[in-house]
């Protein structure tokens, strides 16, 4: 079973080293009682021949994409970086009357730090935490959200 969950909608690296999103999954137990999950990925980039730009990819084929501060500048993050730790990334995303508002802010620095991502409705606050795209996708599709992330 994959440690990232992947689930439809959200976006992957798949076998062949291109992103795409996720539009099935399909779960099967082989006569071993081994669990075996494979993910349909549209990837815009890809052609089988037929005009088909979908190939199905078995779970330990697919890697998460991960955030970074390039992604989420273009998905309309802004820097929110508070003043008094300057070394600790903070992004923010309002929605179209303020709220909700999405924060994802770095745990420590480095390459792939940890985040805590957190949407802010005014009535409640929502934290996860996650260092990958598919986990800011599925927080803010829990959240009801009207919101579709680039990469």
């Amino acid at each position: 079973m994959s440690e990232y969950n992947f689930e439809i909608g959200d976006y992957a690296v798949h076998g062949f080293g291109h992103h795409g999103k996720i539009t099935d999954k399909s779960e099967n137990t082989l006569p071993s009682g081994i669990k075996a999950v494979t993910y349909c990925v549209r990837d815009k980039g890809f052609d089988n021949g037929d005009g088909c730009n979908e190939v199905w990819f078995a779970e330990n084929e697919m890697r998460p994409i991960p955030i970074t501060e390039d992604r989420l500048r273009r998905n309309g993050f802004v820097n929110a970086t508070p003043k008094m730790n300057p070394d600790v990334p903070r992004y923010e995303w309002r929605g179209s009357k303020g709220y909700p508002c999405v924060s994802v802010e770095a745990q420590e620095p480095g390459d792939t730090p940890n985040y805590i991502m957190a949407v802010d409705t005014g009535r409640e606050r929502v934290e996860c935490a996650g260092r990958y795209i598919h986990d800011l996708q599925q927080l803010i599709r829990k959240s009801k959200i009207v919101k579709n992330l680039i990469v």
